[in-house]
């Protein structure tokens, strides 16, 4: 058997990074919001060609942070996820896949939208059921519940963020309103993520 690897540093640091990554979320739906009523101002007529070019440039700064913030949080959590699954490869047989897929699993079209997951789940009802079997814990339903909920939130907000369409002024307002569902969403997941990592530390 291998020799377990220390992951409180990396759980600390994901922690951290997916707060950021919530409050810069939760900022970006006052930017749709604020964009969403810019974009009204510009169809009636209300805003100059040197203030739409002054907001389009601002927005595009907002984002780049943003895409850069969320390049950081998704590093330092599959740091995380995949120390956590090599430790409980280390622990058990069995498991569903290698410790590789652990950050592998959230790059792959299609197989991202469940493998990551699959892995998550591998995560907690085996390391549950190793702790039971030593009598160091009771079952604890919510620790599941949690881990479902911040997986269908990440999934429905990674989806919602990518319909985008300026073919039309309908078509170009509809992306904004699900630009903000989109923050709300992964706002949400993203303060679920860090009580995953959290019901995961403890056990």
């Amino acid at each position: 058997m291998k020799t377990l690897r220390s992951n409180i540093e990396r759980a600390k640091n994901a922690k951290i990074f997916m707060m950021i990554m919530a409050i810069l979320s939760g900022v970006s739906v006052l930017v749709e919001c604020y964009r969403y009523y810019f974009f009204n101002s510009i169809f009636e007529g209300a805003v100059t060609y040197e203030e739409a070019t002054q907001f389009d440039s601002l927005y595009l700064i907002f984002n780049v942070v943003n895409l850069i913030i969320y390049v950081v949080v998704i590093i330092f959590f599959i740091m995380w996820f995949r120390r956590a699954y090599y430790n409980l490869h280390q622990l058990t047989r069995g498991l569903r896949y290698s410790e590789g897929w652990a950050a592998g699993a959230w790059f792959v079209p299609i197989f991202s939208l469940f493998g990551p997951y699959q892995i998550a789940t591998d995560l907690f009802s085996r390391t549950e059921g190793l702790l039971i079997n030593h009598n160091l814990t009771e079952s604890k339903p919510q620790r599941h519940t949690i881990k479902g909920w911040w997986w269908g939130l990440w999934i429905a907000g990674s989806i919602t963020g990518n319909i985008q369409s300026d073919s039309t002024m309908d078509m170009l307002m509809f992306s904004v309103v699900m630009s903000i569902v989109s923050g709300v969403l992964l706002t949400v997941a993203a303060i679920l993520a860090i009580k995953v990592i959290d019901n995961y530390h403890e056990m």
